[in-house]
């Protein structure tokens, strides 16, 4: 098998590297049998995808995506950019870098495992966050003083309270509060958006009594909340977006 494909993970998620001198429809055929062939190495995970080399138009980022699901049990929820921004933003939804150890005042109760990672030396140019994996489950508070990155749903009946931004890598069918000290400038992020009841600061939206949950085998997109001239705004997840929102 040649190299016109390179397939490498990044902090985000994974790069593809494509030869720029080689046709779209040979470099897509090469990609699906190197996607096949690494199946059982990637398992099933959410990715982030980046494309270095050969420039490609939407519909032939898309086809990429196609043979990549089909060909293995990936679900790529982005297309990122170089763009400095929003690769910091990834890299900082998909728990990279290091973090401080817990304070004392991250507390939950029925939780699963919560991960903390070493003391950084110098002081990073990305915000800080607590990283927990696990489901948080119905009757739960989770609560912290930094912003917090979630590996897992928040279930409807949980609720997590944070005084930075609340990124969840999975759903969110609870109760979400970010900038709880007071602070606009946060926002609540999750892969599969469908919470009861979302506050940002002292600002509040919650989900109509009279509306259905959403299905979970319907087709979800990452969607982030944050503060528009005192609204709270749900968007799915763009790169406009991304610029507008101050962290």
């Amino acid at each position: 098998m040649s190299d016109l494909v390179s397939i490498k993970g990044n902090k985000a998620g994974l790069t593809i590297y494509l030869s720029e001198d080689a046709p779209f429809e040979q470099l897509i055929e090469e990609a699906a049998a190197k996607f096949a062939a690494a199946e059982a190495f990637f398992g099933e995970a959410k990715k982030v995808l980046v494309f270095e080399g050969k420039k490609l138009t939407s519909e032939q980022q898309m086809e990429f995506v196609n043979i990549i699901e089909a060909n293995t049990k990936l679900s790529i929820v982005y297309i990122m950019d170089e763009n400095e921004k929003e690769r910091k933003f990834f890299e900082f939804l998909m728990g990279v870098g290091e973090a401080p150890k817990a304070p004392e005042t991250f507390a939950f109760s029925n939780a699963p495992q919560f991960v903390p990672q070493a003391p950084q030396e110098e002081e990073p140019d990305y915000p800080i966050a607590q990283i927990y994996k696990g489901n948080v489950r119905s009757g739960s508070v989770l609560e912290t003083d930094k912003n917090i990155i979630i590996f897992g749903d928040v279930n409807a009946g949980a609720t997590v309270l944070s005084e930075g931004s609340i990124i969840i890598i999975g759903g969110l069918r609870g109760t979400a509060y970010a900038g709880s000290k007071g602070n606009k400038n946060t926002f609540v992020f999750a892969l599969d958006m469908n919470p009861i009841q979302i506050r940002i600061d002292d600002i509040m939206a919650r989900r109509p009594d009279d509306e259905p949950a959403s299905n979970e085998k319907e087709i979800s997109e990452p969607k982030i909340a944050f503060i528009e001239e005192e609204t709270i705004c749900i968007e799915p997840f763009s790169k406009s977006v991304l610029n507008d929102i101050k962290f």
